[in-house]
This record gives C-alpha cells, structure tokens and sequence, in this order.
C-alpha cells in the first residue's frame, strides 16, 4: 500500500534521489527533509520582507511627495498669485492734506484754516483754531453790557443783561459738542493715515504664502476694525451735535413762549389798571359838566 507526502515542489527531486539511496541512508533523508523545510521557510520570510520593502519604498515615496508639497505650497508656489496685490486692489484712498494745491489762494484767517486742514491728517483737530478765534473775539463783558444801559431804567439793563446771558449759554451749549465732534473727526483721519500705511505695507508684500496670507488678512481687519470704532465714535458725536441743536431751538422756544407769556400777562395788567381809571375819569368828567342853577334859597 502506498502513503502519499506532502512535500513542497522544490523538495520532489530531493525525495526522488533520496528514495534511490539504500536503506542505509534512511537517516540523511530526515536530515536533509528538515533542511529543505528550513530553507523553504526562509525563502518564503525573505519574499515577505521584500513585499514589505517595496510597501514601504512605495510609502517613503509619497511621502516625499506630500512633503514637496507642502514645502511648494509654504513658498506660495502653488496657486499663486500672478499680480501683485498693488494691481490687484483698488487705488489707495488720497488724503487732503496731500494736496492743497490751492493754500496760496488763501491770507490771513483764512490760510489759518488751510493749515489746519493740513494738519487734520496728522490727527490734529481744528478745536486749537477756534478755540484762538474765540478768545480772541469773546471782549463782551457782563459789566459793558450793564455799562450801555447806564442812563436808562434798570429794568432794560436788567433784560439786556439775560438776553446776553442767555445768548452765551446757548453757543456754550453747542460749543462743548463742537469741539468733542471735531476731536473724534480728527481722532478718525489719525486712523485713517495710520491705516493707509498699513494697507501700503500688505499691497507690498510678495510673500504669498498661506501662513503670510492669514497675517495680512489678520492685519487688514484690524486695521478696518479701528477704522469702524473712530468712525462710530464720529457719527455718535454727531448724532449729539444734531440733537442738542434741535434741543436748543425746542430750548428757545420754550423761552420766548415763556416771555410772551409774561409780556400778555402784563399788558392784561396794565389794560385793566388803564380801564379802571378810565372808568373813574368818566365818573369825574360826568359830574365836572353837569349844569348845576345856584340855589337864592338857603
């Protein structure tokens, strides 16, 4: 009866030459079985490993792929841009005080304020230039008021007096929320310089790498943020300004509403003190130019 043994293929010849060999080589036949085994197995460790060094060249490969991609893409070099941002966005925004071509058409007072204008983009406010204006145009005091008034009753000094009074409080009113708007508009056009340079410097740039691309944007929308807060605070005080005129002219009117009343209340006074002794005086008439026959009868 014949016993069939699983053997690799290699090992066939082996087994066929063994099996020509006499009884006598029984023993190297196991010996030589359990070296083919050996071998066998080692040959097929040995394809393992080379499938694995092969995945793994593969790996290494992409890999260095992916990084020359990233580091090409650090760089900016993919998809970048082909203009320069100075081509790409709109013309910087051009202050006044840049130009003032026409200052020499202007003396005296008047070139004061071109100054200022001027000086506005650098932050500073034209609350300086009126506030010289004023002190030098504010000579009217109380007491020349009171000295105008001096050979007539004190009650037209006494009037004379609030009106003026009541003149400068008003324009001291309105004055405070002139000056607040005018330090917040130039509080805005600091901004708006400092701003400029900002956007010079990200237009400029020519680093157009992902990283570099998020601190520009980062930049510009702090920059626009401060823009948005300067001018916020500008439309607040103006918004301020607005009202308190129209509080003022409400102001005004309740005043004269107030001296019309006082003035009606007076003339109804005098009309019925005049009424009065008019009616009297018509009593007095009435008896003067009765005809009155002497009595000879006492």
């Amino acid at each position: 009866m014949l016993h069939r043994i699983l053997a690799p293929a290699p090992l066939v010849p082996i087994l066929l030459l063994a099996g020509a060999r006499p009884a006598s080589a029984q023993f190297d036949f196991a010996s030589w079985f359990q070296r083919a085994t050996i071998i066998a197995n080692q040959i097929t460790q040995i394809s393992h490993q080379v499938t694995q060094i092969r995945s793994m060249a593969r790996q290494l490969t992409e890999l260095e792929d992916q990084l020359d991609h990233m580091e090409r893409a650090a760089k900016g070099e993919i998809d970048a841009l082909l203009r320069p941002f100075s081509d790409l966005a709109a013309d910087p925004v051009g202050l006044v005080r840049d130009g003032l071509a026409w200052r020499s058409d202007f003396a005296g007072a008047a070139r004061g304020t071109v100054d200022a204008v001027r000086d506005f983009g650098n932050g500073r406010s034209f609350t300086g230039l009126w506030r010289t204006a004023y002190g030098t145009a504010d000579r009217v005091t109380d007491a020349d008021i009171l000295a105008l008034f001096a050979n007539l009753p004190p009650e037209a000094a006494t009037r004379a007096l609030e009106d003026h009074r009541r003149t400068r409080e008003a324009a001291d009113r309105q004055r405070v929320l002139d000056y607040a708007l005018l330090d917040a508009a130039a509080a805005l056009t600091g901004t708006i310089e400092s701003a400029q340079s900002s956007f010079a410097g990200l237009t400029a740039n020519g680093n157009l790498s992902n990283t570099a691309l998020q601190q520009a944007e980062v930049a510009a929308a702090l920059s626009q943020g401060r823009i948005n807060a300067a001018l916020g605070q500008v439309l607040a005080h103006q918004t301020a300004m607005e009202a308190n005129r129209a509080r003022q002219a409400e102001l005004a009117h309740l005043e004269w509403l107030g001296r019309w009343h006082d003035g009606r209340a007076r003339a109804n006074a005098l009309a019925r003190t005049m009424r009065n002794a008019a009616s009297l005086n018509r009593a007095a008439l009435r008896d003067g130019l009765l005809f009155r026959i002497p009595s000879f009868y006492r």
